[in-house]
């Protein structure tokens, strides 16, 4: 399996059961693409500031301690996936300095609901001093991701196999082009200052049931579950400056913030129409033909003119649609599917999910103390 089939295997695991989780299998050699999707994710992620998850996951929070292989000395490259060079091994309760934090933090109302044409009510002011926060906090801090795209592939549906068949349903034709683009529409955030959390992973290290976790020996020791030997192993190279120095460099984190996120945005565009070769339900006409061939989906028009998202100008088109939308929801018992956008060449379904899952993070964190 070469770099592009491993990348399009990636977002299967990502978005478990959105758009791409309609079993995507390889057969033949992909066009090249710029980087794997977990490259493309942790890239994206990281020029915010933020240690990216890739695949995004629910059980990651605030207080959490792991042991993370952050660098090669012989130079070998680290996995893409987060889990694969990351081991959980504690949790520090961190409520008291969470609930300190956010009860000195202001609390804006809601944003004024506006109309189609952008119209609306003047902006509501508090009902209270916005420095004196409610005494439950029901609502997590905003982050806004501005035109952020995460991932972007390029493929050819003859490059995809039976994953062809996700456009083929659509009717694209079996050798366009096609690519994918994942966004983040929205995001939150919650956590304490840097100085809070180093004062609580110092009272970890400290501690007795859990100081030798600290150390190079307890942590490559537990570290040895994920990874094996490998943890273990030393540089052996006389020529390596680094002779006698453990190989993976590993460090050892708490996380201080989490970013999250409760949807994802999958648009898929075609070279050709979607549903210009497709092949609908077979209806016969007037003079006894059959009617196989599906005309090209074409944008609905809106009120002023304009188009209006959403909408296949032909009913069968926007059964298929449709369909498509049941699909990627049943294979994610949960969660909601809607279609931001659809017409001849492009189709944008934002995926919501029944939880938040962390996309990223930041983390007290330094390396190995010496045993």
């Amino acid at each position: 399996m070469n770099r592009g089939q491993l990348a399009l295997v990636s977002i299967v695991l990502f978005l478990a059961g959105s758009i791409i989780g309609i079993v995507w299998t390889f057969q033949a050699d992909p066009v090249p693409i710029e980087a794997s999707v977990a490259d493309q994710w942790n890239q994206s992620i990281s020029k915010l500031g933020i240690e990216p998850i890739y695949p995004p996951q629910e059980e990651v929070s605030v207080g959490d301690v792991f042991l993370v292989v952050t660098g090669d000395r012989l130079g070998g490259g680290l996995a893409d996936s987060f889990p694969v060079r990351a081991l959980k091994i504690a949790h520090v309760d961190m409520n008291t300095a969470l609930k300190a934090a956010y009860a000195v933090q202001p609390y804006f109302p809601a944003t004024a609901k506006t109309e189609a044409d952008g119209k609306g009510p003047e902006q509501d002011s508090a009902d209270q001093s916005i420095f004196d926060p409610p005494a439950i906090r029901r609502h997590l801090p905003l982050v806004m991701l501005p035109g952020l795209s995460l991932v972007r592939i390029r493929e050819t549906t003859a490059g995809l196999g039976a994953g062809s068949a996700l456009l083929g349903s659509l009717g694209a034709g079996a050798s366009a082009e096609q690519s994918l683009e994942l966004k983040i529409p929205a995001a939150e955030t919650y956590g304490v200052p840097s100085l809070v959390a180093r004062r609580h992973f110092e009272r970890f290290c400290a501690d007795p049931e859990t100081e030798a976790y600290c150390t190079e020996t307890g942590a490559r020791e537990e570290l040895s579950s994920l990874l094996g030997n490998t943890v273990l192993a030393k540089v052996e190279d006389k020529t390596n400056p680094h002779r006698g120095a453990y190989r993976l460099i590993v460090e050892i984190y708490l996380i201080s913030r989490i970013y999250l996120t409760r949807s994802v945005e999958t648009t898929i565009r075609s070279g050709s129409t979607f549903v210009g070769r497709g092949r609908g339900p077979s209806h016969a006409s007037s003079d006894g033909s059959s009617d196989a061939e599906t005309p090209p989906m074409q944008q609905a028009a809106g009120p002023n003119g304009g188009d209006a998202k959403g909408d296949a100008a032909e009913p069968r088109e926007a059964r298929r649609i449709e369909a498509l939308s049941s699909k990627i929801a049943d294979a994610h018992p949960g969660a909601q599917v809607a279609v931001a956008a659809a017409n001849a060449r492009q189709i944008s379904l934002v995926t919501t999910l029944p939880r938040p899952v962390a996309i990223g993070f930041r983390a007290y964190r330094t390396g190995l103390f010496p045993q």
